[in-house]
């Protein structure tokens, strides 16, 4: 009788590996490309017209472009935080893992209303290749005031307002989606489960019958 235990024993512990396996690949999350070390740089202004969200706009427009006047040159992300902080327009843009964070440091700001009235941030390191909105509390804000033009994120604020306490955060390269198993995965878990029930309807049957 101590042999079949454990003969049960180590039959089900090889059974259960699938299972386990699976389990935790089911359970992953997925693996986040940070931009921490990228270099960056980050312009804030203004187009007074054609719309902004049109791909012809070039990687030189913000430098060619008289209503860009805030500009924060070549900085490493990660080295300080908020990445890019000022002053006097009271907005910061903090760049963390792969997420990029706007957020208010004075009373509110307010966007006069144009085609665009926002920030360029461009990675030098490694162009950008997506941006999505994860949650934004700024009024009025959406997905459409979000876009990736020639590799740099384009993130507009016309005619709204960041008040205290409010923020916007992306995510960028499309890297921090929830993880959606495969298919494989999960038949990796069911097989487990399987072979496990099997060798406990064998072992029960020997047991009783033998």
């Amino acid at each position: 009788m101590a042999g079949l235990k454990h003969r049960m024993q180590s039959i089900i512990k090889s059974a259960a590996c699938g299972l386990v396996v699976g389990c935790v690949a089911l359970g992953a999350p997925a693996q986040a490309t940070t931009l921490a070390g990228n270099t960056a740089t980050l312009e804030w202004g203004t187009l007074a017209s054609s719309p902004w969200q049109l791909a012809s706009l070039s990687p030189t427009t913000t430098g060619s472009n008289p209503g860009f006047v805030n500009t924060f040159g070549a900085t490493v992300i990660g080295s300080a935080s908020p990445t890019f902080a000022d002053p006097a327009l009271g907005v910061n843009v903090n760049v963390v893992g792969n997420q990029v964070i706007v957020s208010e440091s004075a009373a509110s700001t307010s966007f006069a209303t144009l085609a665009f009235n926002g920030f360029v941030l461009r990675d030098l390191t490694n162009p950008f290749t997506s941006a999505a909105l994860v949650t934004a509390s700024v009024p009025g804000f959406s997905a459409a005031d979000v876009g990736v033009i020639a590799g740099d994120l384009w993130v507009n604020f016309a005619g709204l307002t960041i008040g205290s306490g409010t923020e916007v955060t992306l995510n960028m390269n499309g890297a921090a989606q929830p993880a959606v198993p495969e298919a494989a995965t999960w038949m990796m878990a069911i097989a487990g489960f399987a072979a496990l029930g099997v060798v406990l309807r064998r072992e029960r049957a020997r047991v009783v019958f033998g």
